[in-house]
């Protein structure tokens, strides 16, 4: 019984091995996807702060935004160390961790506002493009028609998020 469970599920393994190896994004297509949020963000900030240069002249508005994408980045370093430190974390207390935030956002009615949810979508689909666009230039010539498919699907899925994400912060 154990030899036959295991030629069901042996195949299974290594299927799901290959496709994970397969659709999993390279260290181009993550620097590419890096690239695309860092300058999507940038330009967001310039975008609604020209709202206040004809008040504020360009000088002092260039000034605000440099310095709030300074701290911005800042806040993300810090970010990113505070979940490293916490995954190291004992596993039941991130359960326990876990366990509570639901049933206190639930309690005091605590909801993310949808300008911070469509801002977090637009990050997602400037990374589909940025990475894409990474990756054109490598794999097109060297990729076969799944990932040529894929790669189209995934630049028309980023451009279609980021054009319905700015039509609805404008």
């Amino acid at each position: 019984m154990k030899t036959s469970f295991a030629r069901l599920i042996n195949p299974l393994k290594s299927l799901w091995t290959k496709s994970k190896n397969y659709f999993s994004p390279g260290k181009a297509a993550l620097f590419g996807a890096t690239l695309a949020m860092f300058i999507a963000f940038s330009i967001a900030v310039l975008a609604s702060a020209m709202v206040f240069q004809d008040a504020l002249g360009w000088g002092v508005v260039l000034m605000v935004c440099v310095s709030l994408l300074a701290v911005s980045f800042l806040g993300a370093l810090l970010a990113v160390y505070l979940v490293r430190w916490l995954s190291r974390a004992p596993f039941w207390f991130m359960v326990a961790l876990l366990f509570g935030i639901p049933g206190i956002m639930m309690f005091f009615h605590i909801t993310m506002p949808s300008t911070l949810m469509v801002l977090l979508m637009l990050a997602l689909f400037s990374a589909f493009v940025g990475g894409t666009l990474w990756k054109f230039k490598q794999r097109w010539a060297d990729g076969g028609k799944t990932q040529r498919g894929l790669m189209i699907a995934l630049l028309l899925v980023g451009l279609s998020g980021i054009t319905g994400g700015l039509l609805w912060l404008f």
